[in-house]
């Protein structure tokens, strides 16, 4: 795996200068409910002098792992990531987000990859990335199938993300849409059809439930969220209800089913008033 085991967040600045964020504060923020790394998310230039002017010492000094996200995707842009030491194989790594590309730009995509291999030959160690939507179709009521983008490059960028790829399995506000979304991107039809690399999940922060949350945190042992900055509080809630829970011992899927056994209250799976105060979580 390119990212570290746990949960990711990105930190995108909605197109304004890094050097506005208190990068200190935030990985603070960070680990207090629960997350392992951060997506530092924009133009290699702006994320690379950010994060060398004393961001990246701030993250590691707090334990947080870092990856820079790519807004921008082109083989000088990878390469400068992956020249950026974030002590990961000795080295850099990045996150391709390559959301515009679509159909028909499979020349270019394999030319820029060629680029970075030719560059740096273990690059496919090194970078990961979260293609928007999955690849080839939809399933209709009727059981027809109803392309998404088939010509899109999700091959040809594999070439590099040959190892996990984070799917952004964005189905909120409908709760357990999000999951649907993730299954249906891990169907042998799907990705699995054009490679072997493993499908992660990439969910949002805002718009979303406290028990939507919880439960694809639980399912998910690894998961990159967007965006920190964009976070509503209930996503935000439901990140320190499972440090809680895992702190107690309780893990995966049946989590909040065990703990509310434990504890003597209904057993129904839902974090609500009083589940959230046995955790003393308000």
């Amino acid at each position: 795996m390119v990212l570290d085991t746990g949960t990711w967040a990105w930190l995108w600045n909605h197109g304004d200068s890094f050097a506005t964020l208190d990068a200190a504060r935030i990985a603070a923020d960070l680990r207090a409910h629960g997350i392992v790394g951060v997506l530092p998310h924009g133009t290699a230039t702006a994320v690379t002098t950010w994060l060398r002017r004393g961001a990246l010492a701030k993250f590691t000094d707090a334990g947080i792992a870092v990856c820079p996200s790519l807004s921008y995707v082109r083989a000088p842009a990878i390469l400068a990531c992956l020249e950026l030491d974030v002590g990961y194989l000795g080295g850099g790594r990045c996150m391709m987000d390559w959301e515009g590309w679509w159909d028909g730009q499979q020349a270019l995509a394999t030319q820029e990859v060629n680029r970075v291999l030719a560059a740096a030959p273990d690059a496919a160690q090194r970078v990961t990335d979260c293609p928007w939507w999955a690849p080839l179709f939809l399933v209709t009521e009727s059981g027809r199938h109803q392309p998404t983008h088939p010509r899109a490059p999700t091959k040809e960028f594999g070439r590099l993300a040959t190892q996990d790829r984070y799917v952004e399995a964005y189905g909120a506000p409908e709760s357990g849409r999000s999951a649907r979304m993730l299954a249906w991107a891990r169907s042998p039809t799907q990705y699995a059809s054009l490679g072997s690399w493993t499908v992660r999940g990439a969910f949002q922060l805002y718009e979303r439930s406290l028990n939507d949350t919880i439960r694809t945190t639980l399912a998910e042992p690894t998961q990159c969220l967007w965006s920190w900055l964009e976070a509503d509080a209930d996503p935000k809630k439901a990140l320190r209800v499972v440090l809680k829970l895992r702190e107690l011992g309780f893990v995966g899927v049946p989590a909040v089913t065990q703990f509310q056994a434990s504890r003597g209250l209904v057993v129904d799976d839902v974090v609500g008033t009083k589940t959230l105060a046995a955790l003393g979580i308000k």
